[in-house]
């Protein structure tokens, strides 16, 4: 500590001192009552001792204001569009320590697929915590209602558990989480209204209506992930899933998705896959779904990718 900021503190951090001067003082007499106490309304202290607390705290404040203001100027607690950020909400100490040490896995999978999907200028939070499935990803909002990333959620028990085609699970779990990601940031403010409310509903009954809209939308998304290049990590991921819910709950094996082998099947056969996908768009009744998938990657004239939402 500096000399000048040791003098400033020197009237609190000699707090003894201060005790003693605080119990010392007595008011005077004219301020006294009949019984010698003091009269009422009159302060316990001397105003020259309240003052001069009031300098010294004000001192505090601006040397403490001075630390911490740059602290809230840095990206730790701010981000901006393109930032990925990571959350551990781990079960346990011991879990959590087991999940930190295989973060880079995530990180690797999230900037491959930024970059194939084009979501170089959106923000990606990523928490870790416990899960019922693998994976789910929801749209971050900014502004009037305008997205400006996505939160995905990933087990802990995918860090966890050993499983030694790790890269491979991630990346087809991040392919098809962050393909939901691409839809949100491309929907319109009613097409996002009108999916957050038919997963609404399908929920509170999965057997009712919107369970085939549900149905071809998440087909959708595992058939996009596929157009994009990442079917054979999809396998891995599918393989995974089916496992993680089976062993949980049998009950929950949903048909939502492509099995292993539709996705093998879509792989080897382009054409086939885009007439399913045409069906699942049908469906959907998206125009902003139809028009994702024709669009292909593109750079400028310095070579700088161009992001989809730009173009």
């Amino acid at each position: 500590m500096s000399p000048g900021v040791s003098d400033m503190l020197q009237p609190w951090l000699g707090s003894a001192a201060l005790r003693e001067h605080v119990h010392e003082y007595k008011p005077p007499a004219a301020a006294r009552s009949s019984d010698g106490q003091p009269a009422t309304g009159t302060l316990p202290v001397s105003m020259h001792l309240a003052e001069g607390t009031l300098k010294n705290l004000a001192l505090i404040s601006m040397v403490f204001l001075a630390g911490v203001c740059p602290l809230l100027l840095t990206g730790c607690v701010n981000t901006k569009r393109g930032d990925t950020v990571y959350r551990v909400n781990a079960s346990s100490f011991e879990n959590e320590k087991i999940i930190r040490r295989k973060l880079w896995h995530v990180g690797k999978a999230v900037e491959d697929v930024r970059l194939r999907y084009g979501l170089e200028d959106i923000t990606v939070k990523v928490r870790i915590a416990e899960l019922g499935g693998l994976g789910q990803a929801q749209p971050a909002f900014s502004g009037l209602a305008d997205v400006s990333g996505a939160r995905i959620v990933l087990s802990e028990r995918l860090f966890t558990e050993e499983h030694p085609e790790i890269d491979m699970i991630i990346t087809g779990l991040l392919a098809h989480e962050l393909m939901h990601a691409l839809q949100y940031a491309r929907m319109t403010k009613g097409d996002l209204a009108m999916l957050g409310r038919r997963y609404q509903l399908m929920m509170r009954n999965p057997d009712g209506p919107q369970r085939e809209w549900v149905r071809a939308f998440e087909r959708f998304t595992d058939m996009a992930t596929i157009k994009f290049g990442y079917g054979e990590e999809l396998t891995h991921q599918k393989r995974a899933s089916e496992a993680n819910l089976a062993a949980n709950d049998p009950s929950q094996v949903w048909d939502f998705y492509l099995t292993e082998p539709e996705i093998r099947e879509f792989m080897a056969d382009p054409d086939l896959l885009d007439r399913e996908i045409e069906a699942a768009v049908d469906v959907l009744a998206l125009s902003s779904f139809r028009r994702m998938l024709e669009i292909t990657l593109e750079f400028d004239d310095d070579g700088d990718f161009i992001p989809l939402r730009r173009r």
